[in-house]
């Protein structure tokens, strides 16, 4: 093989394990990634993909081509970090992954002003609970809910976050205990045997955090929910006899290629320092608003 574009394609077809999908992260139609496939099993004299169970795996032949292209991918996005890394003063981009709600409830007041007062650097918010790769570049800084991350990441642990049982104002009032209903993130669902309805059955599934909390303010059902989320919102109340249940710890991490760089080190410590503010919300779900 004499082309990147190879390598690019076998990486996306090993992850994908499928035409179409490899396409769509390659930026071309899925007749061109069979088009290119078939070119490559040419070159090397054999098949580097077979479809096993509806999805390409990659071949023995294949393997070794695999192995290398990961090889090169991992040195280019190593040399890219370095670039970055080697800026010295208050300059560049900085892509912060963080969960939606955390972004829009506790920081996003703290990065506009990060913002204005850094004009040369470009920051960037991935506001998604989807897992970020720090290896692969998907951003510079993750905030991150893990009982223990990556070893080889650099960063702080905070402190846990906490989850209690919540329904609408008026929830109870209005809906009998026949007809009340547990709105969940995926079943089974064994924290409701801990809850104080454990012989509610669940009502729906909703996988989105944050639909799943507005679900519950519009009076869908009951959801065990982060407190920093539920207690934010006026129309949501806690259960009685909900108790306060830690969930995985906060983490602020980056890569070692990165944790000196000045701009870096400048937005863990606002993070930082934000999410400690918060930390009586966070992590014992107490905040002060009106409590009946």
């Amino acid at each position: 093989m004499t082309h990147w574009d190879d390598f690019r394609l076998v990486l996306a077809l090993s992850r994908s394990g499928s035409v179409r999908e490899a396409g769509a992260m390659l930026g071309v139609n899925h007749s061109t990634v069979s088009r290119r496939l078939t070119a490559l099993s040419q070159r090397v004299g054999g098949a580097v993909f077979e479809r096993v169970a509806g999805r390409y795996q990659v071949t023995a032949l294949g393997a070794p081509v695999l192995e290398a292209a990961e090889h090169m991918e991992a040195a280019f996005l190593e040399s890219e970090r370095r670039v970055r890394a080697a800026q010295p003063d208050m300059a560049g981009a900085v892509t912060l992954s963080v969960p939606d709600a955390i972004s829009r409830l506790l920081l996003l007041e703290d990065m506009s002003a990060f913002a204005r007062s850094n004009p040369g650097i470009l920051l960037t918010l991935k506001c998604s609970y989807a897992y970020a790769d720090l290896d692969r570049s998907d951003a510079d800084i993750v905030i991150r809910g893990a009982s223990a991350p990556d070893d080889h990441l650099v960063g702080r642990r905070l402190f846990p976050y906490a989850l209690a049982h919540y329904c609408a104002r008026d929830y109870f009032d209005q809906v009998a205990p026949p007809d009340r209903r547990w709105l969940v993130r995926r079943t089974p669902a064994q924290w409701i045997e801990r809850s104080p309805c454990p012989e509610t059955p669940v009502g729906f599934v909703i996988d989105d955090i944050d639909m799943l909390h507005e679900a519950a303010a519009r009076g869908q059902g009951m959801i065990r929910g982060a407190c920093y989320i539920a207690e934010s919102d006026e129309r949501l109340i806690r259960i009685p006899g909900s108790k306060v249940e830690p969930g995985e710890d906060l983490w602020v991490l980056t890569h070692p290629d990165l944790r000196n760089a000045p701009r870096i080190k400048a937005v863990m410590g606002l993070v930082t320092e934000a999410l400690t503010r918060s930390r009586a919300l966070i992590e014992r779900g107490e905040i002060e608003r009106w409590r009946d």
